[in-house]
């Protein structure tokens, strides 16, 4: 591998490690926020 090429796969890993930890972040997000529609809408239905 030349030096270049490993440098380029180096950023690609890192970026790609990057990627994966925001798209976590962002499925706690999702989770949370079903959670949270969840609970309003047995709130809603206990209500009425």
């Amino acid at each position: 591998m030349t030096p270049l090429v490993g440098l380029r796969f180096a950023e690609m890993t890192e970026e790609n490690s990057a990627l994966r930890d925001r798209l976590t972040g962002l499925e706690d997000d999702l989770a949370s926020a079903r959670t949270s529609l969840r609970r309003m809408m047995r709130t809603e239905n206990t209500t009425q």
